[in-house]
């Protein structure tokens, strides 16, 4: 098997295992399909086309009482898809800061490495933390919508508050460091290393909107939740 090859099997089989329930099948019969792609790049890029499952938001808006217990199963599927993608993510990012502090030229540039490792752990915290509850298959509807609700909330404070708040400033430190440390070790590279530190802050700033939208989006289905019950 060629190195192409290998990296296509190996990129399905993540994404199959990192996969929602409700896409995985589809994960998997992608997985399958291909033995038939004879083409070493046609099979690396269909491989790499199969990455954007792990970004289908799956969702059900309960109508009555009585979709709880799946629209709870959707939303637990979800919570576990994203620990398990930002795991990886994290510990990644983790190790590569953490392997580039043993080559770093300046004692900028590793504090910022070693204050970076350590917002990555902190973010695998969150992440670990942030799974779903378990409830037993044969819990009754009361039971099931009390997990749904309390769910919601905690998907709702994840994207917002406390705890995006803090995701966002735990990571600035380190990255500012290790760009002025950049500066420093090499003066020629002040440019690129300013042009870093600006995407960074953009896309920090983009990470404001966007986590607020999805807390707005929790906070309405809390509400709707709360009218059902009313209405039940």
């Amino acid at each position: 098997m060629t190195i192409l090859r290998r990296l296509a099997v190996n990129t399905l089989r993540t994404v199959v295992w990192l996969s929602s329930p409700a896409t995985q099948s589809w994960a998997k019969a992608m997985l399958a399909e291909l033995d038939s792609i004879s083409s070493e790049w046609k099979a690396f890029f269909w491989a790499i086309g199969s990455v954007r499952v792990l970004f289908v938001r799956q969702t059900i808006r309960p109508a009555s009482l009585s979709d709880i217990p799946a629209a709870a199963k959707v939303l637990a599927d979800r919570m576990n898809q994203r620990t398990r993608l930002g795991c990886v993510m994290v510990v990644g990012m983790a190790l590569f800061f953490g392997r580039f502090f043993l080559h770093a030229p300046n004692a900028l540039q590793q504090t910022g490495c070693a204050l970076l490792v350590v917002a990555m752990l902190y973010m695998l915290f969150q992440l670990v933390t942030g799974r779903p509850k378990h409830i037993a298959p044969n819990a009754d509807l009361a039971a099931q919508t009390n997990l749904y609700r309390s769910e919601l909330k905690r998907e709702r404070d994840f994207h917002r508050g406390r705890s995006f708040w803090s995701r966002l400033a735990v990571v600035m430190p380190g990255f500012i460091l290790l760009c002025i440390g950049g500066m420093v070790a090499d003066p020629s590279a002040i440019r690129s290393q300013t042009i870093q530190l600006a995407l960074f802050f953009f896309f920090a700033l983009l990470a404001i909107p966007n986590n607020l939208r999805f807390a707005k989006r929790y906070a309405h289905q809390l509400q709707e939740l709360e009218h059902l019950e009313l209405k039940g």
